[in-house]
């Protein structure tokens, strides 16, 4: 290993301990107690050392929720690249539950972005200019679907109201604490049954 990625691999684990840091007392405390001085007493480094990753402690909430939604994305991407002939229903049924399944991975950090009661800062993501907007992707697996006659017509605010009510599936299985793996596939798939009944378009024999 170089130098140069010697460094870059320590960077990377002290980020990591910053945040890390910062969930556990938004967690524990609220979002309201957390402080870079807070954040340093935590893992024994100075606040300057902090304040050279991070410029404020909303810095720190947006790279959580950040690196959060960027594993949520590349797993959707994955998943849709392995099955290139999935239709609108079908795409739509596998990101609604790789989202659950990828976002209860994250539980502390999930619970922190929402806890934080700074749920705006997701807005940021469109920030990360080589990943689409957060409502993009469903938007347009919506209006696929809405013109090969599948769901009903949709509006431009439809796929953010789906991500609204997929966000407080998962934080009502986190807020609970529900770990079982088995209850969680269970409990999702009879939630994205109601909900995605709600966008199908009615047949008419």
């Amino acid at each position: 290993m170089t130098l140069r990625s010697r460094n870059d691999q320590e960077k990377a684990l002290l980020k990591e301990k910053i945040q890390n840091a910062a969930v556990e007392i938004i967690v524990k405390e609220g979002y309201h107690k957390l402080s870079i001085r807070k954040i340093a007493q935590e893992i024994g480094y100075s606040p300057t050392t902090i304040y050279n990753y991070f410029k404020n402690k909303e810095d720190i909430l947006e790279s959580i929720a950040l690196s959060v939604y960027i594993e949520t994305i590349v797993t959707i991407q994955q998943k849709f690249s392995q099955n290139p002939v999935l239709n609108p229903l079908e795409k739509l049924e596998v990101g609604c539950t790789t989202f659950i399944q990828t976002m209860v991975k994250n539980p502390e950090k999930f619970r922190a972005v929402m806890l934080s009661g700074r749920r705006q800062i997701l807005n940021q993501y469109e920030n990360a200019q080589h990943l689409p907007r957060r409502t993009e992707v469903l938007q347009q697996i919506l209006e696929d679907g809405a013109r090969q006659n599948i769901f009903r017509p949709v509006s431009d605010e439809t796929a953010e109201m789906i991500l609204v009510a997929l966000m407080g599936f998962v934080f009502h299985i986190v807020s609970e604490q529900i770990e079982d793996d088995q209850t969680i596939d269970t409990m999702s798939e009879h939630y994205l049954t109601l909900l995605i009944q709600g966008l199908k378009k009615e047949v008419h024999h």
